[in-house]
């Protein structure tokens, strides 16, 4: 919430003080980009961003998948951070191994060094999912992660409950599982001092 504050006065001495609050390119899928929650304070992103202080880039765009391709650098932008989320929507493509190591070969190529989390995909129950090639996915993202010291992983089976109740459509956060998921991330990152 921001406020505007009206004849103030203060007595003495004063000085302004600006916390500079880390610049974090976000980067998934419809889940980062908020759809399930329809609320844009409720989704994952948002509420981990709220806990942690970030000033967040949300790159959040549906059905995005790992495409070495749209990854540029952005002209007046350099983020301290970067968080990506994605998988979920290639998790049955015959070339997904090969996606995903072109994707992190750009991204270090582009963001050299730049400290990095990425967030295997979540729990899904919808009637297109193929559970085993979801956790294949999931361990194709981590094998190529471990490959570059300024990355991190954090599963996301950890972060939204494996529960239909949490789930707008057996694939995307609803607003409990927003918040749930953003909460969890919030402390996830905060043990591991990303």
């Amino acid at each position: 919430v921001r406020l505007g504050i009206k004849n103030l006065r203060i007595e003495g001495k004063w000085r302004n003080i600006k916390k500079k609050a880390p610049k974090v390119l976000w980067i998934g899928d419809s889940i980062t980009q908020g759809y399930g929650t329809f609320l844009a304070s409720g989704t994952y992103v948002n509420v981990a961003a709220r806990q942690l202080g970030y000033d967040v880039l949300n790159q959040g765009v549906g059905r995005y998948y790992f495409d070495a391709n749209v990854i540029t650098p952005m002209e007046g932008y350099t983020p301290d951070k970067i968080i990506i989320a994605m998988g979920t929507n290639q998790h049955r493509s015959f070339d997904k191994e090969e996606k995903t190591i072109e994707y992190f070969e750009k991204l270090s190529k582009v963001y050299s060094g730049i400290p990095t989390l990425v967030l295997t995909p979540l729990w899904r129950c919808d009637p297109g999912s193929d559970m085993e090639q979801l956790l294949e996915m999931a361990d194709i993202i981590k094998r190529e992660c471990a490959k570059y010291p300024n990355i991190k992983v954090i599963d996301g089976f950890e972060l939204v409950p494996n529960f239909p109740d949490y789930f707008l459509d057996e694939l995307h956060p609803n607003a409990l599982g927003g918040e749930v998921y953003g909460n969890n991330l919030a402390r996830k990152i905060k043990e591991l001092k990303f």
